[in-house]
């Protein structure tokens, strides 16, 4: 994503209709981390499939999960690229 893209999702983690969908993500999920076998709290509401900048993405409810921050934090770096992973496209398998 170019500069000015990331700048302005940034911005969209900081709107009303985030931290709406975000709590209601929670709240549904009764605070359970989605990932199989993990027993932590839930504290982070994922996009199951990566935005990249798209807005009907980033706010559909169907798109969003209930994660710990830990396993947030692994997809995301597995998904993203961080800590040196290679970043996937949206859609590809963990496997791909």
């Amino acid at each position: 994503m170019s500069d000015e893209t990331v700048a302005k999702v940034r911005r969209w983690y900081r709107q009303r209709i985030w931290f709406a969908r975000r709590d209601a993500c929670l709240k549904a999920a009764l605070y359970r981390c989605a990932t199989p076998g993990c027993l932590e709290r839930a504290t982070d509401c994922d996009h199951i499939r990566p935005h990249r900048g798209d807005w009907s993405l980033f706010i559909k409810s169907s798109n969003h999960q209930a994660l710990c921050h830990s396993c947030h934090s692994r997809k995301t770096a597995r998904e993203d690229g961080g800590f040196g992973n290679r970043r996937r496209e949206a859609g590809q398998g963990v496997g791909g």
